[in-house]
């Protein structure tokens, strides 16, 4: 007794056939699956894009970001001071992240 009792009558250029259309719809399901996870999602949480991290949350992700390297962002912090001097310390830092992002975005 078959499971599937049309496999059994089957010729087998059919059975060929029907093995390529599984092929070529594992194929395409997983080419969707890795470009669909490759672009992420589709909008951004509002959340995020909204709120402002505080200056010392700021500081963190800066630390974060140049990976615990203090003495780098301190340099950068200095930097973002001396190219405008009207920037109080928490522009600064929030400055520093900002021009760090945007370098590793190009």
């Amino acid at each position: 007794m078959y499971v599937f009792p049309m496999i059994g009558h089957m010729t087998p250029l059919q059975a060929f056939l029907l093995l390529i259309a599984f092929w070529l719809a594992a194929y395409l399901f997983s080419k969707f699956l890795r470009r669909s996870l490759r672009n992420g999602p589709k909008h951004r949480p509002a959340s995020r894009a909204v709120r402002r991290p505080s200056a010392s949350g700021e500081y963190d992700a800066l630390v974060n970001m140049c990976l615990g390297d203090r003495d780098k962002v301190e340099r950068l912090i200095t930097y973002e001071m001396t190219r405008r001097p009207g920037l109080t310390r928490s522009q600064a830092i929030s400055e520093a992240a900002d021009r760090l992002r945007y370098d590793r975005s190009r």
